[in-house]
């Protein structure tokens, strides 16, 4: 028999009362420690990274107990398509990473743009430059390296190839070289303060500013209701702050290789970094950051459509971001 509309209220309203009891409290208690023991069982199933790595430069180097430290901040991008696409969004990208740390070292990498399409930027002083990358070399000595002969040659073939090609490749890049992986079509509103570059947060009073960024990734949504205690987040890759020889990016890209489905935009992205953050318990200089904050940093590309089309040349370099932030 069909329950009546009004006895289910009862029903729902007896449920939810007996949940608010002490009994129930603990019920829910306990559920929420289940759910976190089987999260840190399953760490046993993440890799050690190894402790040495060879560099880009094919330096081989080796970890320390210290975490490094940097002079100024390096930043990576990455750029799949030509050169006629990279539009006035990526631009003001580049000068805004500029126009927060002047004196910042940018590289873009790429096999499609001109060596040097950045060097109006380099002519006006900025650290900024494009570099070709080997699929192959830049994998070697990674878990990512068995994608090249099983999967890759059936991945060209697939709808998001190069949005899949993109993952990999900075989950490689910084595993190699450390700094900060940006989109090419994020652009910051403020200064990042990365816990390697002393520079970035030595002028800043500690009462007035977040924790220095370590180990760090954005977050891109939430899955579940609000008011669920099983609420989700999915892991943004389009912001990464991560040091060299990372157990986080060496997982990732084992996890990459194992799992790879190239008919999924995100599997293999976004919900990557989810999966590896929730099954790899990492702690004391290797735990990963969540950072919601990060939003506040950045802006995406649809909220400047609206940036003046006329400012179109590089060597415009940040002249239009300072006008913007003077008048805000």
């Amino acid at each position: 028999m069909a329950m009546r509309p009004a006895s289910s209220s009862r029903w729902l309203s007896r449920l939810w009362s007996r949940l608010l009891t002490r009994r129930g409290c603990l019920c829910i208690s306990l559920l929420l420690l289940l759910r976190a023991s089987l999260w840190r069982s399953s760490a046993s199933r993440c890799l050690a990274a190894p402790p040495t790595w060879r560099a880009l430069d094919g330096t081989l180097m080796r970890a320390t107990t210290a975490p490094t430290t940097r002079t100024e901040p390096s930043f990576i991008l990455l750029w799949s398509t030509d050169e006629s696409q990279f539009r006035l969004v990526s631009k003001r990208a580049l000068e805004a990473i500029f126009f927060h740390h002047p004196y910042a070292s940018v590289r873009v990498f790429s096999n499609t743009l001109p060596l040097d399409f950045l060097s109006p930027l380099s002519a006006a002083g900025f650290r900024a430059s494009v570099h070709r990358y080997n699929l192959s070399e830049l994998l070697a000595e990674t878990p990512a390296a068995a994608w090249i002969s099983s999967t890759q040659p059936e991945a060209e073939e697939g709808p998001y190839y190069y949005s899949h090609l993109t993952d990999v490749l900075r989950l490689a890049l910084l595993y190699k070289e450390g700094g900060v992986y940006l989109d090419s079509d994020v652009l910051l509103l403020r200064p990042f303060r990365l816990a390697d570059v002393p520079t970035t947060h030595a002028s800043l009073a500690p009462a007035a500013a977040t924790a220095p960024m370590r180990n760090a990734i954005g977050i891109e949504s939430y899955t579940g209701s609000s008011w669920s205690p099983f609420r989700n987040h999915v892991l943004n890759g389009a912001v990464l702050v991560f040091p060299p020889s990372s157990p986080f990016l060496w997982n990732a890209m084992d996890e990459f290789a194992r799992t790879y489905n190239p008919k999924l935009w995100g599997w293999n992205g976004p919900e990557l970094l989810t999966r590896v953050h929730a099954r790899c318990g990492f702690g004391g200089d290797d735990e990963v950051q969540v950072h919601w904050r990060v939003r506040t940093q950045l802006a995406l590309s649809t909220r400047f459509e609206a940036v003046d089309a006329r400012v179109s040349a590089l060597t415009s370099a940040c002249k239009h971001t300072e006008r913007r932030l003077d008048q805000s």
